[in-house]
């Protein structure tokens, strides 16, 4: 009797330039895997993930600065300072001009277009490898998060997905983009960054069939820490409370979820963050993100960092 091929899928979270730790961690793991899940960065790491890329991961992470993601406008600075924070003006002109977001992505698109080819969408469907994008479409009502296949979709329409999944909401570009419904009607969406209500796409890894997941976390341990949050104004009190009711969301969803793969027989292996990178992950620095993607090489096995379920 043949022996069972062991099914190993990838899901990878959302998390901006801290994709340059993940990536680094998964290069060191180069582990052979079959179905790859992204949300926002995470959509931008997987395929290259899944047809072990390496090299072309780490270009992709460690060579970018915020002009390559963000394209300013000469009326509007950038949507953040260079310390991460939200940029005051910025924010006023786009109250005044009405404008949906602060900032645009288009040069993000640029970026997704030079490095998912159609050579790497062709080389997934050859080796059977399902990549899967999942955004946030807020046409919908109520807005809801949709998972795109390239099993399923084109190579110009992945494109267009990944991109929407990784363009923050309020900072970055809307994508409109036709899609198609389970009873094959065509609707228009409005699409944005996957991670606006999602960390991981967990649900989506219970039907793949898989033996075991590797789960690669932007997002450090939880632990109490009683000071050192600072709320300056108004835009930075506005972010704390965000980032509370999400931080609290997340980790019940991603436990909750975790059961739910064991009780289908998914063994599933966390890989957290050591540590805080930095005060917002959307500051993109390649010096930064080049010490981030070899901290996380040389720690991807560090104990301290890795979680699995069921322990035994």
């Amino acid at each position: 009797m043949a022996k069972k091929i062991k099914r190993i899928g990838l899901i990878c979270s959302s998390g901006g330039s801290y994709g340059a730790y993940g990536s680094g961690t998964l290069t060191r793991l180069n582990r052979d895997y079959c179905v790859g899940i992204g949300v926002s960065t995470g959509s931008l790491m997987t395929p290259f993930a899944l047809l072990k890329e390496w090299e072309l991961l780490k270009i992709a992470y460690t060579n970018i600065q915020q002009s390559d993601i963000f394209d300013p406008k000469w009326y509007k600075p950038g949507p953040l300072t260079s310390n991460g924070h939200v940029n005051i003006l910025a924010v006023i002109i786009t109250l005044l001009l009405n404008q949906k977001s602060i900032g645009s992505t288009k040069n993000l698109k640029s970026l997704i277009d030079e490095f998912f080819t159609i050579d790497i969408y062709n080389r997934l469907n050859q080796e059977f490898k399902e990549f899967i994008v999942l955004t946030q479409n807020y046409a919908q009502i109520p807005s809801s998060i949709h998972s795109f296949s390239s099993l399923n979709e084109t190579h110009n329409s992945m494109q267009d997905y990944m991109y929407a999944s990784a363009s923050p909401p309020m900072l970055g570009s809307l994508v409109k983009k036709s899609w198609e419904d389970d009873e094959n009607k065509f609707h228009v969406g409005l699409f944005t960054d996957g991670g606006v209500t999602l960390l991981l796409g967990l649900d989506e890894a219970i039907s793949k069939n898989l033996d075991e997941v590797d789960v690669i976390l932007h997002r450090t341990k939880p632990h109490i820490q009683y000071e050192g949050n600072k709320v300056k104004n108004l835009v930075s009190n506005m972010i704390t409370t965000i980032n509370s009711m999400r931080y609290a969301l997340e980790l019940q969803h991603l436990y909750d979820k975790v059961k739910l793969l064991n009780q289908n027989q998914i063994k599933v292996n966390l890989y957290w963050l050591p540590r805080k990178l930095s005060n917002n992950s959307l500051v993109f620095d390649k010096d930064q993100m080049t010490e981030w993607f070899q901290e996380g090489y040389d720690t991807a096995l560090n104990p301290d960092r890795i979680e699995v379920f069921p322990e035994f």
